[in-house]
């Protein structure tokens, strides 16, 4: 999707090591950052009910079956080991924007992939 090119220039920019469209049991994640052991999944507003756009009460069908089954997912993953974040496409265009692990850990988007640049280059982050 145009907000998954997005994130990965963001990354591409900043020599950060990822795979696309990572499969953890059923589930293909999103991105994978193997120095950090962590997904990030890119949350398009309306597919996956963006709580800040849409009333959770007006959710249509297909917009429940996905926050239902993102749910499962992150599960998943973090049950699995991995770290989680999800970052909604409205928001990529703002590098301090928060993203969240669904556990209630929140942390910019430049912070999170700070972490990966400071263990791996020293360098600063640069965003689109």
């Amino acid at each position: 999707t145009s907000i998954e090119i997005k994130f990965s220039d963001i990354l591409d920019k900043n020599n950060i090591e990822y795979k696309k469209q990572y499969v953890i049991g059923n589930y293909i994640c999103d991105f994978y950052l193997p120095t950090l052991n962590t997904i990030f999944e890119i949350h398009g507003d309306y597919w996956h009910g963006n709580k800040n756009t849409y009333n959770e009460d007006n959710y249509s069908i297909t917009q429940k079956k996905n926050v239902a089954r993102d749910k499962n997912k992150r599960e998943k993953i973090i049950n699995d080991g991995f770290k989680y974040f999800y970052v909604w496409g409205s928001e990529i265009n703002n590098l301090d924007t928060v993203v969240n692990n669904g556990s209630g850990i929140k942390i910019t988007l430049k912070e999170t992939l700070n972490l990966n640049m400071e263990n791996k280059n020293g360098r600063t982050f640069r965003g689109q």
